[in-house]
């Protein structure tokens, strides 16, 4: 939830009404479902994950959508 209010918190329909209060704990991994036997699909998102943390454009969103400090990159 930490990256909602991160969001929402400086937004103008809640300015001076809510804040983030601290850092992020606790924090809750998450994944891609992917069915066992679709190996090629498995590499693909692999690989795309692996570009975007690369490129930079992992950084970019989190960045752009104002929850850089809400989350953990994992690369």
């Amino acid at each position: 939830m930490r990256c909602h209010a991160a969001y929402h918190a400086p937004l103008p329909l809640y300015a001076g009404k809510a804040e983030v209060g601290g850092p992020a704990f606790d924090p809750q991994p998450i994944g891609i479902a992917i069915r066992k036997d679709d190996a090629g699909m498995k590499e693909a998102v692999a690989a795309a994950i692996d570009a975007i943390y690369a490129d930079g454009t992992m950084k970019a969103i989190v960045e752009k959508w104002g929850i850089a400090d809400a989350v953990e990159l994992l690369k």
